[in-house]
């Protein structure tokens, strides 16, 4: 059984949606946290959308901060957008911790040949590649 948690950046930050002028659908996404554990291969991160999700590597342990970083393009199809700290398999004593964690999303990418699969057109606006989010 895995521990986990997670901050949902829809309901957090008004200027990341899956509608409208501030659609990330079919954008490139990153997560990126530090990581401490003393058990290796246990902790990681994922981007969950709802549809599909990524997962990072795993923290290699010896209880030092690692940064662990993880993209996902989001699905047509996506329901939300969670950034997720995971921990398998943990025992009551095992510990992870986690700082500086932010959350970015990179419009650029959306900038395909003939428009987004997902709205259809997509103009890009150089003054807005991307935006960064930390996260609580």
């Amino acid at each position: 059984m895995a521990a986990y948690v997670y901050q949902d950046i829809l309901t957090s930050n008004k200027d990341i949606t899956l509608s409208g002028s501030n659609d990330v659908r079919y954008c490139t996404i990153t997560f990126s946290c530090e990581l401490s554990s003393d058990l290796a291969s246990s902790g990681f991160i994922r981007i969950d959308d709802g549809d599909t999700n990524t997962d990072s590597s795993y923290h290699t342990g010896g209880d030092s901060y690692e940064t662990i970083t993880v993209s996902h393009t989001v699905s047509c199809d996506a329901t939300r957008l969670w950034a997720v700290i995971y921990m398998e398999e943990p025992e009551a004593t095992d510990e992870l911790y986690f700082r500086n964690a932010v959350f970015s999303v990179d419009y650029y990418t959306r900038n395909v040949s003939g428009g987004c699969p997902c709205c259809g057109s997509f103009t890009y606006d150089p003054a807005r590649p991307s935006i960064q989010v930390p996260i609580d």
